[in-house]
């Protein structure tokens, strides 16, 4: 089994995929430059809905957040929906996950800063440091979604979407 964490953004998604001991083994993000947000939002969702998975992966989507405007909320809204139901459609099993939760439970703190998040995972999965910050993110998330499936609480609750 792999377990997977997606981040999202109006712009990107980055995946990072951890194997059975919680290690990184994959990378994936597809972006688009575009001006227009309803085509910029087309060519993630067809971009991202192109990406293989195994029926065997567990992971976890980071769900959306208030940022800066409505339109960008919106826009962000749209892309973690167009994230989940490709999952969903493909019967791959994930659980949706605020950042507060994720940061909490891996980080150790839910309001902690993007450079300790980038920290984290350099020193815990000695990852390169040259990354984008929503890789650092996607792996903690994907970590997170480790942790989930694994813990007792998923035995007993599986709240998980399949």
């Amino acid at each position: 089994m792999e377990y997977f964490g997606i981040d999202t953004s109006t712009k990107a998604i980055h995946v990072v995929w951890l194997d059975s001991n919680g290690l990184p083994i994959h990378f994936y993000s597809c972006g688009s430059a575009k001006k227009n947000q309803d085509e910029r939002f087309y060519e993630l969702a067809r971009s991202f809905d192109g990406l293989v998975f195994s029926k065997d992966d567990f992971g976890a989507v980071e769900k959306p957040l208030f940022v800066q405007s409505a339109p960008a909320t919106i826009g962000l809204a749209q892309v973690v929906g167009a994230v989940k139901l490709s999952l969903f459609n493909k019967h791959i099993e994930f659980s949706p996950v605020g950042n507060t939760t994720w940061k909490k439970i891996v980080v150790g703190k839910g309001n902690v800063k993007k450079e300790q998040i980038k920290q984290f995972t350099i020193e815990k999965f000695k990852m390169q440091e040259n990354l984008v910050q929503d890789f650092y993110d996607a792996c903690c998330i994907s970590y997170w979604a480790y942790i989930f499936r694994n813990s007792i609480g998923y035995a007993k609750e599986n709240n998980a979407i399949k």
